[in-house]
């Protein structure tokens, strides 16, 4: 995986969730009960770790990196511990990070966690590496009900006679045998599925959208191939 589609993945499983809005209270009441919701302290934090960074290094004039935060953080936390005392991380990093940097993460804190407003990233976040774009393009729909399907023992159960699955020639009754290709989430790949009806096998592949559209951020390489440095700040490596 290159340097930057691990991030192209949060963006996009992020910025389609239907839970992207999420609140702190949201996370804490349905973390168990909704796949959407359980994703997004993971995600959030991801893209709020790239804005932080690029803070940090912009106040410190590359100096200071957010691994070096982190480093301070577990040092004062292991000093904590042994003189008895317990401070939470969530409170014992905003204060790590100000003594640090002069940086106050509270008001960010306030806005996207403990509020839920979309986490966007700023189009020149990187630099002359990447440029972060929107992206707007069909939903992801496979054509058919999943969850429906693998209750029928992976049998295609509610394909739409009007989506590309059934253009390409799925069918309610089919035996969904396995994904050969395509990415979930991503309905600009498209999905192969091999599938058997009767005693034949079969391969049917189309490109998985629904009607809706969704927009999303997207990271786009330079024309130049870009230089260590440039990797490792788009991928959150240290």
């Amino acid at each position: 995986m290159s340097s930057h589609q691990g991030l192209n993945s949060t963006l996009m499983r992020y910025g389609t969730s239907p839970a992207r809005h999420a609140t702190s209270a949201d996370v804490l009441r349905s973390f168990w009960t909704d796949q959407a919701v359980e994703k997004i302290p993971y995600d959030q934090g991801r893209l709020l770790a790239h804005l932080l960074s690029a803070r940090i290094r912009k106040a410190s004039k590359g100096r200071t990196g957010l691994h070096d935060v982190l480093r301070l953080q577990s040092t004062r936390a292991q000093r904590n511990a042994a003189e008895g005392r317990s401070i939470p991380g969530a409170t014992l990093f905003p204060a790590i990070l100000r003594e640090a940097t002069g940086i106050d993460v509270t008001p960010d804190l306030a806005r996207y966690v403990e509020s839920g407003q979309q986490v966007l990233l700023p189009e020149d976040l990187f630099g002359d590496c990447f440029t972060i774009t929107t992206v707007t393009q069909p939903e992801f729909h496979r054509g058919f009900d999943v969850e429906a399907t693998e209750k029928a023992g992976r049998i295609l159960t509610g394909v739409d006679p009007e989506s590309p699955a059934y253009a390409a020639g799925m069918r309610n009754g089919m035996q969904l045998i396995r994904r050969e290709a395509g990415t979930v989430g991503d309905s600009s790949v498209e999905i192969v599925y091999r599938v058997k009806e009767g005693d034949v096998e079969r391969v049917i592949r189309y490109l998985p959208q629904g009607k809706a559209q969704v927009t999303f951020q997207r990271v786009l390489p330079a024309p130049e191939t870009p230089t260590q440095d440039c990797k490792q700040r788009v991928s959150g490596v240290p």
